[in-house]
């Protein structure tokens, strides 16, 4: 049997409802709501996991993906190594995993599932058939905005982590045009939450978090707000971002052509290199060698 909780939050003189489902296995239908939730998604859907072995949850991310949503994936490394995992087929289909440890020889126990930043999965409940089948499990689904936020404060500061020890390409040489692009699987407006003024990072973890990502590439759609070719620097374009953030972007000098055939409130795709982030609520990102399409 699962239950559903409405809470009655006030939030700055403001009431807003927040609801909260609870479910336990094998009884209830755990993994027939989670699938839901990642089929309602998006956005986003960040997922943090220990065992993940359940092909209806991976179909139903797949077909998230496909359908645009970024997904970001967080496994415990012995995953890797477990000949029943799904997360290898989630690999090979083009989706975003990052493996990861607990420290001192620990492991990531994390469960839990956020999507689109507004509603979170969360319990004893892993991703696995023997969860959703054999065992006694909880889980909950709440969409209360301040558990949601600290649940995506943990994985975004694990997520920073990670990245954190990744070589950085950051190098005093020039990047040549035959070195590859690297991604960092975020957003735009997604990194600019987490470095901006109402994060719930500490300023030490956001320069982690900015030194992981600098000089590594980005991609995103976003509405054109201005452009111009400079003799000196080259074509560049000004591009307001599907949340709102604002990016200047200095085009490769292949792509000069596009400028003529681009006009302002066009939504386009763009790729490029992160240079700067914005300093004030004003300020703009800065990216350099970029496309559109």
């Amino acid at each position: 049997m699962h239950f559903t909780l409405t809470l009655v939050i006030i939030i700055f003189g403001h009431t807003a409802l927040a609801s909260t489902e609870v479910f336990f296995s094998p009884a209830d239908s755990t993994k027939k709501r989670l699938v839901t939730a990642i089929h309602a998604a998006e956005n986003s859907l960040d997922i943090a996991t220990f065992q993940f072995t359940s092909v209806d949850v991976a179909e139903a991310l797949v077909e998230a993906k496909n359908r645009g949503t970024r997904i970001r994936i967080l496994a415990d490394e012995n995953e890797s190594q477990n000949g029943q995992s799904v997360i290898p087929f989630l690999q090979g289909e083009g989706l975003d995993v990052k493996y990861i440890k607990g420290r001192f020889g620990g492991g990531m126990h994390h469960s839990f599932v956020i999507a689109d930043s507004k509603a979170v999965f969360t319990g004893s409940y892993n991703l696995t058939e023997y969860s959703d089948k054999f065992n006694f499990e909880n889980a909950i689904f709440t969409d209360e905005p301040r558990l949601v936020t600290k649940y995506q404060t943990q994985f975004d500061k694990l997520y920073g982590e990670l990245l954190a020890k990744i070589p950085s390409p950051t190098t005093e040489t020039a990047v040549t045009e035959k070195e590859p692009k690297h991604f960092i699987g975020l957003s735009i407006s997604h990194l600019g939450k987490i470095l901006g003024e109402d994060s719930m990072l500490s300023d030490s973890d956001k320069k982690m978090m900015w030194g992981a990502c600098r000089n590594q590439y980005v991609r995103g759609k976003g509405e054109i707000v201005s452009s111009s070719v400079d003799p000196q620097t080259g074509p560049m374009v000004v591009i307001r971002d599907e949340g709102g953030v604002q990016i200047e972007i200095l085009l490769d000098a292949d792509e000069s052509d596009k400028i003529s055939k681009t006009s302002g409130g066009e939504v386009v795709n763009y790729t490029g290199r992160l240079l700067a982030h914005p300093e004030t609520a004003h300020s703009s990102f800065k990216l350099d060698r970029g496309g559109l399409n």
